[in-house]
């Protein structure tokens, strides 16, 4: 075909006489070129010769999350009973679930085991890859937490819940007495070949993704609607955490979709004014508001930054009013206060500032979720404010 094109185009190049068989030529060669491409084809020309250029588009596969379906062979309790190193008169499975906790498409198993005759119901709890070969791989291992639980959250991880003993709640309580206060999350890491801990970017009014993910159910059952109004949401944190006048002025500087950023000012003496920041929960359109960020116009966090995991001794350095001093404050997972330090100036005429804190959790298992604060205060009121999510421990 295309040597008959090629002879056609000679034999009438020069022709004048024949323009109704040029316009026939310059039409074939138009459908010719429309039956090797389609609608969204480029082509680029060279000379001649035509070269067809098709644009295929990127396809992106999604990963379902929260809990899946096992595979048969592991969905079964039994199955499991040979690879953890079940004894039948000490321990047993208690539940199997399976999620994308990788990332990808494969499969991992959580697997929860209880102790026979142990009260408040202590299990151990486990993660596993490659859950149908012949030797599945252990990717996260926690022991004996006390009023234990563990879930595949709705972000693909692992959130757990269990009793601080040494907590504000809980220290010199009764075992019957303790109530579960520490809840945790662990991501898959890569580069570690296991699940590691994370921060929930939350603070409130949930501090954690277990939290969130069980206030939400009660929301969408119609309880506590303000958590649906991201304005409240910031009225009530600034109520409760920087203890300002309820009838604080929010106004909504931005919402689009699952953020949002409100200001807040103060109605109190002496009241300041703060920008928080806001998110929906694993960015559900019906999600829960959360605060992630609490920032001021005059002050300035320039290390650490949020998510990061902090030292039980670490420096903070920022910037903020010349000659103000501030007061930075670590928070457990209860909010209860666990380390301060006052900000000291670099220079008499700089506006930068540092500070050396240590703080002592009450869990001394592991990390926990926490906040890092800086505030400036005019009397006995919190005038600025940054706050924002950490990892301690």
């Amino acid at each position: 075909m295309y040597r008959e094109v090629r002879e056609n185009q000679r034999r009438h190049t020069n022709s004048h006489r024949q323009p109704f068989a040029g316009f026939v030529l310059s039409l074939f060669l138009l459908l010719l070129l429309a039956s090797c491409g389609s609608a969204q084809a480029a082509t680029t020309t060279t000379g001649t010769q035509h070269i067809v250029k098709r644009n295929v588009p990127a396809t992106t596969k999604t990963i379902a999350l929260g809990t899946q379906p096992c595979p048969t062979t592991a969905a079964s309790t039994d199955y499991w009973n040979a690879v953890v190193g079940i004894q039948r008169e000490q321990n047993n499975i208690a539940k199997v679930s399976c999620g994308h906790l990788e990332g990808n498409d494969t499969l991992q198993a959580l697997v929860e085991v209880d102790y026979n005759g142990a009260s408040g119901g202590v299990k151990d709890i486990y993660v596993y890859d490659q859950v149908t070969g012949p030797a599945p791989t252990k990717i996260l291992e926690l022991k004996a937490l006390y009023q234990g639980d563990a879930r595949i959250s709705g972000y693909n991880t692992v959130i757990t819940r269990e009793v601080d003993w040494n907590s504000s709640i809980n220290k010199g309580q009764s075992s019957d007495s303790v109530q579960p206060d520490l809840y945790r999350e662990f991501k898959w890491a890569p580069g570690a070949n296991g699940m590691l801990p994370v921060a929930f970017r939350g603070f409130y009014p949930d501090l954690t993704r277990y939290q969130a993910e069980t206030d939400q159910q009660q929301v969408s059952r119609g309880r506590e609607q303000w958590k649906l109004d991201p304005r409240q949401v910031a009225q009530h944190m600034a109520s409760n955490l920087l203890n300002w006048s309820g009838a604080s002025q929010a106004r909504i500087l931005k919402q689009q979709g699952i953020d949002a950023t409100v200001s807040l000012k103060n109605a109190g003496q002496d009241g300041g004014t703060i920008t928080v920041t806001l998110s929906r929960l694993e960015g559900r359109s019906d999600g829960i508001w959360l605060v992630t960020q609490v920032d001021s116009d005059a002050l300035l966090i320039t290390q650490p930054t949020p998510l990061d995991h902090l030292a039980r001794n670490f420096t903070l350095t920022g910037k903020g009013p010349n000659g103000v001093s501030g007061q930075v404050k670590v928070f457990d997972h209860l909010y209860s206060e666990i380390g301060s330090a006052s900000t000291t100036s670099a220079g008499n005429s700089s506006t930068t500032f540092h500070a050396t804190i240590s703080y002592t959790p009450t869990f001394d298992k592991g990390s926990e979720d926490g906040i890092l604060a800086l505030f400036v205060r005019k009397g006995n009121a919190i005038q600025e404010a940054v706050m924002f999510k950490a990892l301690l421990g």
